[in-house]
């Protein structure tokens, strides 16, 4: 059976075709223009990779913070469970995964065969993921696939003291204008969104490898330092980590 899986992000929209369990068409795009034109766009896209038509897809699952908005017919999911779904194959045992995407942070035990067993989610701040990275590399005339490269060469990591991601980005500029280095405040930033990650996943309470989700995970610099702070191996699935939940999504559909 072919299904779509279709994830509506608070930063990013994303859409997965898979055949048998298998993902063999995808697009994604930030959420950047109108909702129904953005969906119709990327499912021709995605369409397209897997060289099959839009009456091939038997089955569409929907997720995200956006789902509601997508005037497409199928079952809504929610991003959790759509997370799990899409690593039950990876982890074969219980293990904890941690999504870490634009705004939110999720955290939860997946035991084996998808089921969330414990689940806990950072949903206050957008100092939590990835949009506060793109923020402070913009205010340090950075591009994210500086941070990693920057991050390294660190001597002193500033330590970014505040929750909020608008007071945080004036913090940044302060210690900039101070004297501070970029890359002590990239690695900072950095080293501050692994520790709320890591808050998240001592809170569900498992131990042994942590599989990593979302856009973040793509990030070498947030993977070293989340596992210096877990004393943990970290781990990526072996399908783009940002497309779990759409991936999840469709999985679900065909059930």
């Amino acid at each position: 059976m072919i299904t779509a899986g279709i994830d509506i992000g608070t930063r990013f929209a994303k859409i997965c075709i898979v055949n048998e369990g298998k993902i063999v068409g995808f697009a994604e795009s930030g959420v950047d223009r109108k909702i129904s034109l953005l969906i119709r766009d990327l499912f021709s896209q995605a369409l397209k990779e897997a060289g099959i038509s839009k009456r091939d897809v038997a089955k569409t699952g929907l997720t995200g913070y956006g789902a509601g908005l997508v005037k497409i017919r199928g079952r809504i999911f929610s991003e959790p469970r759509c997370i799990a779904a899409s690593v039950k194959e990876e982890a074969g045992q219980t293990r904890t995964v941690t999504d870490v995407g634009g705004i939110f942070i999720h955290a939860a035990v997946v035991e084996n065969g998808g089921r969330i067993k414990n689940f806990a989610s950072n949903e206050k701040c957008a100092a939590g993921g990835g949009k506060f990275l793109e923020m402070a590399c913009q205010a340090l005339g950075k591009d994210i696939p500086d941070l990693s490269p920057c991050a390294a060469k660190a001597k002193a990591p500033y330590s970014i003291t505040c929750n909020c991601a608008v007071f945080a980005e004036s913090e940044i500029v302060s210690q900039v204008n101070a004297g501070a280095h970029p890359n002590d405040i990239l690695a900072g930033a950095v080293n501050l969104i692994a520790s709320r990650a890591a808050t998240l996943i001592e809170r569900v309470g498992h131990g042994g490898d942590v599989v990593l989700t979302g856009g973040v995970a793509r990030i070498p610099a947030f993977q070293k330092a989340l596992e210096a702070r877990m004393e943990r191996r970290t781990l990526l699935p072996d399908f783009t980590p940002q497309l779990a939940a759409a991936y999840g999504a469709a999985l679900l559909a065909s059930e």
